[in-house]
């Protein structure tokens, strides 16, 4: 009777462990997939956030244009160009578009500004300094339009 005693406690201090183990090995993929979804939240609200600035900028780039009653495709494209500068460069561009110098204070905004570069946006001085090229230019005049 002292055996059976024994292997019942056995068994009620190993049941809950047990059963959360199969459960997390039966639903780990629901589970990782869910875990995934909490970690991009920040990113979908940077990610509206910056595209509703976006389309904003593109429809001032836009007006500017049609004000100057341009036909050329090419300006029409830059305009529209716009929309696939990646969401946390285009919120940098917001947070710098009224500085007179740019300079890269760490490492973050110096791969920002690199980016920006890469996409002819701005050009290279030195190290941590960089210049907005013409197109970059337009585009800080939109976003200070708004």
């Amino acid at each position: 009777m002292e055996l059976a005693n024994i292997i019942l406690e056995y068994i009620n201090v190993l049941l809950w462990p047990s059963i959360t183990l199969i459960a997390m090995l039966t639903f780990k993929t629901d589970i990782e997939n869910m875990i995934s979804k909490i970690s991009n939240i920040e990113e979908l609200s940077i990610g509206s956030r910056g595209l509703a600035l976006k389309m904003r900028v593109a429809k001032e780039l836009i007006k500017s244009e049609v004000k100057s009653i341009s036909t050329d495709t090419e300006k029409k494209k830059e305009s529209m160009e716009v929309l696939d500068i990646p969401d946390n460069d285009f919120l940098f561009l917001e947070k710098i578009f009224r500085n007179t110098n740019f300079y890269a204070s760490n490492n973050k905004e110096k791969l920002r500004y690199i980016s920006l570069s890469n996409q002819g946006y701005f050009s290279k001085l030195s190290d941590d300094e960089f210049k907005p090229t013409e197109k970059g230019q337009k585009l800080l005049g939109a976003i200070n339009i708004l």
